[in-house]
């Protein structure tokens, strides 16, 4: 979960928080793509609000990684540095 109002992010500069608590729900969701072809693919339907600061994407990688039952086998398969312990 992100808290509502913390700083988790920046674009272009811009500190970025979520307005209200958001949860990330991940468990088919997982994957690496790239961020310009994924915004330039769903443009219409996504927007980059931020890039997570290191120590948020920490953070979320270890939510995961404690919640590793939650993931399907291709998350775990794509990203076996935060699913094996």
């Amino acid at each position: 979960m992100f808290e509502q109002d913390r700083c988790v992010g920046k674009l272009n500069e811009i500190p970025f928080a979520f307005p209200k608590h958001t949860f990330v729900l991940f468990r088919n969701n997982i994957k690496d793509v790239a961020t310009i072809p994924f915004v330039s693919k769903y443009g219409e339907t996504v927007t980059c609000v931020c890039n997570l600061l290191p120590e948020e994407f920490l953070r979320l990688k270890k939510c995961i990684r404690q919640h590793a039952r939650m993931a399907d086998r291709s998350a775990k398969r794509n990203f076996p540095a935060i699913f094996s312990f």
